[in-house]
C-alpha cells in the first residue's frame, strides 16, 4: 500500500527497485526501512541481484544517518518470518541510527549451547560445497 502511494510515509529515498521511507514506530528517531517495489515475502524468495541492491541502498542511508544525524553506529537487520519477528509479510530492511549515550540494548537473549562434538556435527550438516 505503501509502495503504490495508497497510505503516506516519509519517503528518504526511491529508484526504480525500491523505496526508503522512515518507519512510523521508530526503534530511534530516523528508524528507516528500505522496502522492494516488487512483493517478495523473506530473503528466502527475493532474488540475489535485487537483495544485493537493498544492501547497497541500506549502506548508503546508514552513511547519510551518520553524516546527518551525527550517530556513532547502526543496525541494520532483516526478521524473517513471523517467530522471527516479522510483522509485516513484505521484505524489508531495517536500518536503525544508534548512539553511544542512547542506553539501549539489541541483544539476543536466545543463547542455545552445543554439546561435545555437537558444533562440527551442526557445521558439517549446514557446509555448503562448492
Amino acid at each position: 500500500m505503501i509502495i503504490e502511494g495508497k497510505i503516506p510515509c516519509a519517503k528518504i529515498y526511491e529508484d526504480s527497485d525500491c523505496i526508503v521511507f522512515l518507519d512510523i514506530n521508530p526503534c530511534a528517531k530516523g528508524h528507516s526501512l528500505v522496502v522492494p517495489k516488487k512483493h517478495f515475502e523473506t530473503i528466502y524468495d527475493i532474488p540475489d541481484d535485487l537483495h544485493s541492491k537493498l544492501h547497497i541502498v541500506a549502506k548508503k542511508i546508514a552513511k547519510r544517518h551518520k553524516e546527518i544525524l551525527m550517530c556513532d553506529g547502526a543496525n541494520v537487520f532483516q526478521n524473517v518470518n513471523k517467530c522471527g519477528g516479522q510483522e509485516v509479510l513484505h521484505y524489508h530492511l531495517h536500518i536503525v541510527p544508534r548512539y553511544n549515550t542512547d542506553k539501549k540494548t539489541f541483544k539476543f537473549n536466545l543463547h542455545d549451547r552445543y554439546i561435545d562434538g555437537e558444533i562440527k556435527s551442526f557445521a558439517d550438516k549446514l557446509s555448503i560445497k562448492k
